[in-house]
């Protein structure tokens, strides 16, 4: 779960999606099926943000001044989601 406020973080941070670290790492983990589970991880990414368990893991990293702002509120996990989607079609037409 932190993965996915990390992305938006960094993404807000202006840093560019490095691709040749993202095949790195798809390489050093083995994974085969990449482009599957990207797709898989896309259509779940609403449903992840918007869970208790993603809520719960990040209130233990989140201030409650900035909970109140963020994960307490629709009109925000709605914007992490798309902005998370966004990152992974990026890696999904490049890769």
């Amino acid at each position: 779960h932190r993965d996915i406020w990390d992305l938006r973080w960094i993404k807000q941070k202006g840093t560019r999606i490095n691709l040749d670290f993202v095949r790195s790492k798809i390489s050093d983990y083995g994974i085969q099926d990449y482009p599957a589970r990207l797709d898989t991880r896309l259509n779940d990414t609403h449903e992840i943000i918007h869970s208790d368990s993603f809520k719960s893991e990040m209130s233990r990293f989140v201030t409650m001044d900035a909970q109140a702002r963020t994960i307490k509120t629709d009109k925000f996990l709605d914007f992490l989601s798309t902005e998370i989607q966004e990152i992974l079609k990026e890696v999904q037409a490049k890769i």
